[in-house]
């Protein structure tokens, strides 16, 4: 059986694939938190026929396998997502690890 953790961190490499399809297929986004509402608005036919992406076409960002929102910002100069892991808090071990996928490689 999956754990909560492998589900958050395969929700959190979709997530990624989602935002480098939209910029593939789309156009590239803004380098802020303001690409969120821009994947929100978006026209694009391509992703408007995307099935599973309805989080972000409703503004919000994906939930981890706690039903808690993921993060984003900015670490090590790179963007990511973040999932604070059980607790829902900064930093913590074992189940309260935070969970972090970088939107670029």
């Amino acid at each position: 059986m999956e754990s909560r953790t492998e589900r958050t961190q395969a929700y959190l490499r979709f997530a990624k694939e989602d935002v480098r399809f939209f910029s593939k297929e789309c156009g590239p986004l803004s380098p802020s938190v303001d690409w969120i509402e821009e994947m929100r608005k978006s026209q694009c036919p391509a992703w408007l026929k995307l099935k599973g992406a309805d989080a972000w076409k409703k503004g919000r960002l994906p939930r981890d396998a706690w039903a808690q929102p993921v993060t984003f910002a900015v670490l090590h100069e790179k963007p990511h997502f973040i999932s604070f892991g059980a607790d829902g808090k900064a930093g913590g071990s074992g189940l309260d690890a935070d969970i972090e996928v970088a939107l670029e490689d």
